[in-house]
């Protein structure tokens, strides 16, 4: 019974990790001076740097601006995974225990 259902839950877990993989965060900053997408999995997917709209020679300002936007997009990632988890382990509660999954953050 228990390999089952902890079959069931690295089946589904992986199941969520490849589903937060392909959902896409997009964000950018100073209207689009630097430009970023991660992955609901926390994973950077790209970074893109408008010279246009930024001087790339201030290295000291370029390299602040993407530390704001990866931490802005990281916290998003990281409430994707949170609401993913707190889904996985809503599914694995027995039927008429559903209000269980409130303790886990659901």
């Amino acid at each position: 019974m228990f390999d089952q259902v902890f079959g069931d839950f690295k089946e589904k877990q992986k199941a969520i990790q490849n589903k937060l993989e392909e959902i896409l965060i997009h964000k950018d900053i100073q209207d689009g001076a630097v430009v970023m997408t991660v992955s609901g999995a926390g994973r950077i997917k790209s970074i893109d740097i408008n010279s246009d709209k930024i001087d790339v020679q201030d290295t000291e300002q370029l390299e602040d601006l993407i530390l704001v936007l990866t931490n802005e997009l990281l916290e998003e990632a990281a409430v994707k995974q949170q609401e993913a988890s707190s889904s996985l382990i809503s599914d694995m509660m027995p039927p008429g225990l559903g209000g269980l999954a409130d303790m886990f953050g659901q």
